[in-house]
């Protein structure tokens, strides 16, 4: 894979602004998409392109001639993501994607679901585990999943997809959980949650973008799972945001019930990358403080 053109999408998300300087540090030409009107990343090349507008993906692809893609990019930034019929568009354009990548003479694509697929579902979540998504935002990931699968299958074109669990780390969306309570307590006000008996696995965004760089390495086909195989109650996570910050008593656990849709466990068995040697670098408390201490300056500050 050692200088390969790679043409990523999301470059601008959390895990887009990770991944890139890793690829272009690594010798990678990298081709970087992001929404027109806003700048990118350090990058071979920054395109802005509609995603969703088919014309501009065919001529995307017929400009670049990639021979790998990351396809990271999604309408996560919407309030309402879970929800929103945005979320069929973006069924349709990662099809027509990956069509126009080949098509233009693409070799290998990795391309980033969410555990979220795996919907109710409660336990360690396996490779070959069903989707049952419980929400139209995991319905569609789920649904873009299966058809580049087969797309893959049926073209020989091998694709991997990278069902990503709970992340976390610098940078992180400030609609996020750990940002939302750093963020509170440092104001002094009381955060509501759930009873945080629900158990998930957290992995820091680095390790995750090291995990796609190993999978975009290789001609793996398939669910892959993108987590350390570790879980934590989320009861733990708040608490320890709250010990950071100094603000425990501000915690209000119980004060809202927990959705319907949430199961009760979820934590991965990243099998397809222990096989390939890959093993989660970033100690969680070192991850998570380091973020939680950024967020409560800048909320201190204001």
């Amino acid at each position: 894979m050692t200088g390969s053109c790679i043409l990523v999408t999301g470059t601008n998300g959390f895990v887009g602004k990770t991944v890139v300087p890793m690829l272009v540090a690594a010798g990678h030409k990298v081709h970087a998409v992001v929404r027109p009107g806003t700048e990118g990343p350090p990058a071979t090349k920054n395109h802005a392109c509609d995603l969703t507008d088919i014309a501009a993906v065919d001529n995307l692809c017929d400009e670049v001639h990639a021979t790998h893609l990351l396809h990271l990019a999604w309408c996560t930034g919407l309030r309402e993501h879970k929800t929103s019929r945005e979320n069929l568009r973006w069924v349709a354009a990662g099809a027509r994607l990956i069509d126009a990548f080949r098509r233009n003479g693409g070799t290998r694509a990795v391309m980033a679901g969410t555990y979220a697929e795996y919907g109710t579902y409660s336990g360690i979540c396996h490779e070959d585990t069903p989707a049952t998504p419980a929400f139209l935002y995991a319905s569609a990931k789920a649904s873009l999943g299966a058809l580049v699968l087969a797309y893959g299958e049926a073209a020989s074109f091998p694709v991997t997809w990278s069902r990503l669990f709970v992340l976390y780390g610098a940078g992180e969306p400030p609609v996020r959980l750990i940002p939302q309570v750093a963020e509170a307590l440092a104001r002094g006000a009381p955060f509501e949650t759930t009873s945080g008996a629900q158990i998930r696995d957290f992995i820091h965004v680095h390790d995750a973008a090291r995990a796609l760089v190993t999978l975009l390495g290789t001609q793996h086909h398939g669910v892959a799972n993108i987590g350390t195989g570790t879980g934590r109650p989320v009861r733990d996570i708040v608490a320890a945001v709250s010990q950071r910050v100094g603000r425990p008593e501000l915690i209000r656990f119980g004060a809202r019930p927990l959705p319907v849709e949430e199961s009760a466990c979820q934590v991965a068995d990243p099998a397809t990358l222990r096989a390939l040697g890959w093993a989660a670098h970033v100690p969680f408390e070192v991850g998570l403080y380091e973020e939680v201490d950024r967020i409560a300056a800048i909320s201190r500050s204001a």
